[in-house]
């Protein structure tokens, strides 16, 4: 209807008409010469999308029209929320999950937005929020919150909407961005808040121009908020608008419950993802360098997936990491590849260092010039801590390592040590109080490569509770006084 070149808002209005008139209906792109779509964007403003959009295979090329402007998504999918009365729901409702007794939440599928209002960290003097997102059926959640709100500490409260159980999915895109250096020109593709059961699928994100690695940063290409059971299948991201020191995501999720990943091939010069509030994700066959979880989360799952640097990033020691602040439950890597990458790695800059499970299943590490360790922990200082008592101290995790694979690199010379703890700088971990949490050590079996040899921790550190370890036989047990040889296993009791 309007060629192959349009205006955003016309294109904007096109689709209002259709999701205003016919909202459950599946809008199909089709009939454009050589399968594509110019969008010229002269307005600031997001398309609203219907449940079910299929862009068949069309690629969108964005272009900013002189004169405007600054960071947009093209697309939307919104559901309106209320407030719930404080007076309505408790602390223990919400840690039990039982809504009977609520009018607004006893009947239908309902999505319920939990906050504590007194807030649960500070990053570099902001104050940091923590959020759960509850799916309820009949009065009753699906699932729980991350962490207990029945606390002296916790202020509480929620909003919620009416929600369904209908798959609604957006898929079989191209987009191809705009790069305009020394502007704030940020193309995103989606902002998805207060939704449920959302599939995104073969979706392929690229740039008119390659980014360099000083441009533009503030990505969040795939925005998803307050939302459960969100899915992406056969998605690439080639790139996002961020620098090895400006922050830019391809997928930032904050308050999401139960997200899945499958083929996912994401890399960008900051990172992939950007979380906060997550709990439940699962990737499988994905191809990324970097996931991130910062502030508060719960159960990490990743099967068969590979982590290693952004071949178009230079090649620093930098963004070689998996980080998590805040994490709870269990972070399991199933048969994963690590390619001078760190799995974990613990920073300061949220103040919350939670316990968790960290097993590594199956899979291969392999060790580089710049990765040495499978825990990094950056820095920690008395100072560092939250103020919440749910997060007083720190904490460090189990490591659980079953038929893993430890190999080093061609450009790795010599004996080369593994550390499963590592302070990459000693004087700036100042922290005096001892490390809760850890008890256990498991290393059973391991398959270790020629002139490696493994050692625990870094520096000395204080444990509130005994460590049992046990250690695969092939590795020869010595002590931190002792010179270590190939294939042997460094203990520092702590």
């Amino acid at each position: 209807m309007y060629g192959n070149t349009i205006l955003l808002s016309a294109l904007r209005d096109k689709h209002h008409e259709f999701v205003q008139e016919y909202p459950d209906c599946e809008i199909v792109y089709t009939g454009f010469t050589n399968n594509e779509l110019n969008v010229i964007i002269d307005r600031l403003e997001h398309i609203l999308l219907g449940r079910m959009t299929d862009f068949g295979n069309l690629t969108i090329k964005v272009s900013y029209m002189p004169g405007i402007t600054g960071p947009m998504h093209l697309f939307s999918m919104y559901t309106a929320s209320s407030d719930i009365g404080w007076h309505k729901i408790s602390k223990k409702d919400v840690d039990c999950g039982l809504f009977h007794h609520i009018d607004e939440l006893n009947d239908g599928t309902k999505l319920l937005y939990v906050e504590d209002a007194h807030f649960w960290t500070t990053q570099n003097s902001s104050t940091k929020y923590r959020k759960d997102i509850l799916l309820i059926k009949d009065g009753q959640a699906q699932n729980s919150v991350i962490a207990p709100y029945d606390t002296n500490g916790t202020l509480l409260t929620c909003r919620y909407c009416t929600t369904d159980e209908s798959e609604k999915w957006i898929k079989n895109l191209t987009l191809v961005r705009p790069y305009n250096p020394g502007s704030n020109n940020v193309c995103k593709l989606v902002k998805a808040q207060y939704q449920n059961n959302v599939l995104f699928e073969n979706i392929t994100i690229g740039f008119d121009q390659y980014p360099s690695s000083d441009t533009i940063g503030g990505d969040a290409c795939f925005q998803i908020e307050n939302s459960t059971n969100i899915s992406f299948k056969n998605v690439t991201i080639n790139g996002t608008y961020s620098t090895l020191s400006d922050f830019g995501y391809g997928i930032e999720l904050n308050n999401v419950w139960n997200s899945r990943f499958e083929n996912l091939e994401a890399f960008g010069h900051w990172g992939v993802f950007g979380n906060n509030n997550i709990s439940y994700a699962y990737l499988k066959n994905c191809h990324i360098n970097r996931l991130d979880l910062h502030l508060y989360g719960k159960d990490i799952i990743c099967e068969s997936c590979i982590f290693e640097k952004y071949q178009n990033s230079p090649d620093t020691s930098t963004h070689r990491y998996n980080r998590f602040d805040g994490l709870y439950g269990i972070l399991l890597y199933k048969n994963c590849t690590f390619n001078d990458f760190c799995p974990v790695r613990i920073d300061y800059e949220y103040k919350v260092f939670t316990g968790f499970d960290c097993i590594i299943q199956g899979g291969t590490i392999n060790i580089g010039p710049h990765v040495k360790c499978l825990v990094s922990i950056l820095r920690i200082t008395n100072a560092d801590l939250s103020p919440r008592i749910e997060t007083t101290g720190v904490s460090w995790p189990n490591i659980i390592m079953m038929g893993v694979t430890l190999n080093k690199s061609p450009q790795v010379s010599g004996l080369c040590p593994y550390s499963l703890f590592e302070i990459p700088n000693p004087s700036s971990y100042t922290y005096s109080g001892d490390i809760d949490y850890i008890t256990m050590i498991t290393i059973k079996p391991i398959t270790i490569g020629n002139n490696i040899y493994i050692k625990e921790f870094h520096t000395d550190v204080n444990a509130i509770y005994p460590i049992n370890r046990n250690i695969d036989n092939a590795l020869t047990v010595i002590s931190g006084g002792q010179t270590p040889s190939a294939g042997s296993y460094v203990v520092r009791i702590i």
